[in-house]
């Protein structure tokens, strides 16, 4: 599909005061293809008729995606129209294809069209291969795709919701199983994240996949359904009371109007869970009552933590990702830590948790903008930080501890080191304990031997004070640019507590470098 520029587009007015633009841009075979926006009201579509001649053939509605329609400024690029004429118009006669926005009287840009009397030879499509790999818990699409005859090429994907497209990717992700098993560079892989109103509602979806120029589907559909959404559904309806309470709960998510829609899907997972539970326990044969009610876990966090407001930038520079683990009170200090010494500094903050916090899907309430990510499918806890670099926005990654404080300063300084030199790619941070004695700068690797830089010294020697080369970063505070994370496919799950000093051999052996930062300061408060 071509740009038409803003100048050359037609320009249609009816009684009722629309401004429809638009262009008829080509007649392919017996496909009738163009673009319409209504301007006084972008986000409703426009409706265009097809004539022959003048015999109304039938209508169409322009809400297709037209990637290229964005750089002429058209709203959301949701305005492309295509229309499959019927074969019996190629009857040997001169045609003439005319468009009309549907309540004007206008013709499109370019209509009408002489259509040809006979189809042009068709051109073959090039033959893709690929596969629709999942869709998982929270929504995002995964899948890969390639031109075996044009490996150089990378195929654009529609993502299908019950058969509608409702968006495309582009097939151009490094994976490294691709590479591993000789499928081109690998470069090939795709995500895609579904719509807010599809991750929360309590129906299935078949979400499908297909390469947009040929149309060749990716694999069978892949059914998705929210289990938590619809368990709690079903259990509100039998319990009243605390139907009120969810109503409420969710009425004060919607009420942030920038708040992350993810933060309140994994809310409404949490209330479901906590219905699930509550039936276990019915059928189990222990009274409820023994249980810990939603009603107080929301009370405990709301009224025992203060309000604390993070900033939600559409661009993030950084992404903080806090692992949720142990108490929520400590979990809440190094989220209050951050609010204080981040904010303003076009960074996101991710809470990632893995199930073992009780309460931490809850903090969300009190923490306005925090991004919340459930991960408890992961099979190892070093996965986690995979699904979180998948989900984090920023172009680079700190991973955090849970009971790891950051000290004033340190992301001025994480931002200026990658800033200074672009074959770092990673950065260790200075860790102290609560007493002042330092806990960890950096490790080296002697021979075989993994040696903890620093642990039980005084911080303040000039050994410590000064940014220098080291072979591995300490698991609890660490920053990574988020494209050498991803090119070098993240670390290996199958490795365990080794799989971070793993993931640092395999960037020093890319080229990169990793640099202990003194100034990047972080103090480690006893679990």
């Amino acid at each position: 599909m071509r740009v038409v520029p803003a100048l050359v587009s037609n320009l249609a007015r009816s009684e009722s005061g629309r401004q429809v633009r638009g262009v008829l841009e080509a007649i392919s075979g017996l496909i009738v293809e163009g673009w319409a926006v209504d301007q006084s009201a972008p986000d409703q579509p426009v409706t265009i008729e097809i004539f022959m001649d003048d015999q109304l053939l039938g209508a169409t509605v322009a809400l297709m995606f037209g990637p290229d329609l964005a750089q002429s400024g058209l709203g959301d690029r949701n305005h492309y129209f295509k229309f499959l004429l019927p074969a019996e118009v190629l009857d040997g006669s001169t045609r003439l294809i005319s468009t009309r926005v549907r309540g004007t009287g206008h013709h499109l840009k370019n209509s009408p069209m002489r259509l040809p009397s006979q189809l042009p030879r068709a051109v073959e499509p090039l033959r893709s291969e690929g596969w629709l790999d999942y869709v998982s818990e929270d929504g995002w699409v995964l899948g890969w795709a390639w031109f075996p005859e044009a490996p150089d090429r990378r195929p654009e994907i529609e993502i299908l919701i019950d058969g509608v497209v409702c968006g495309t990717a582009l097939a151009a992700s490094h994976r490294a199983d691709l590479s591993a098993a000789g499928i081109g560079d690998g470069y090939y892989g795709f995500s895609f994240a579904l719509p807010f109103d599809v991750v929360a509602q309590a129906r299935e979806a078949l979400i499908s996949a297909r390469e947009r120029n040929s149309g060749q589907v990716l694999t069978s559909p892949r059914p998705f359904r929210r289990r938590a959404v619809a368990d709690a559904i079903a259990m509100i309806t039998a319990l009243e009371d605390d139907v009120r309470l969810l109503r409420a709960s969710l009425e004060q998510v919607k009420r942030r109007e920038t708040a992350d829609n993810q933060a309140a899907a994994e809310l409404f997972r949490t209330v479901g869970d906590f219905f699930v539970q509550l039936a276990e326990a019915a059928q189990s044969g222990r009274p409820a009552g023994s249980l810990r009610t939603l009603r107080g876990a929301i009370d405990d966090v709301t009224s025992h933590f203060e309000p604390l407001e993070f900033e939600y930038p559409s661009e993030p520079l950084v992404s903080v990702c806090i692992e949720a683990r142990g108490p929520s009170a400590g979990i809440y200090r190094t989220l209050r830590a951050l609010r204080d010494r981040v904010n303003g500094q076009e960074s996101e903050i991710i809470l990632f948790d893995d199930g073992s916090s009780y309460d931490a899907p809850l903090l969300p309430l009190v923490a306005r903008n925090l991004r919340y990510l459930y991960v408890a499918n992961a099979e190892a806890q070093v996965a986690h930080r995979n699904q979180v670099a998948e989900y984090a926005r920023g172009h680079v990654l700190v991973f955090l501890a849970p009971n790891a404080e950051p000290m004033a300063g340190w992301l001025e300084s994480v931002l200026s080191a990658f800033d200074t030199a672009e074959s770092v790619a990673m950065l260790g941070a200075k860790i102290m304990r609560a007493d002042g004695v330092l806990e960890h700068a950096g490790i080296s690797l002697k021979e075989g031997r993994r040696v903890i830089l620093g642990s039980g010294e005084d911080p303040s020697a000039e050994a410590f004070a000064k940014a220098r080369l080291i072979d591995s970063v300490a698991p609890e505070a660490f920053a990574v640019r988020a494209d050498a994370w991803r090119r070098m496919g993240g670390v290996d799950e199958i490795l365990g507590d080794l799989a971070i000093d793993d993931f640092c051999a395999r960037i020093i052996a890319d080229g990169g470098s990793i640099l202990y930062d003194p100034n990047f300061t972080i103090l480690l408060r006893q679990s």
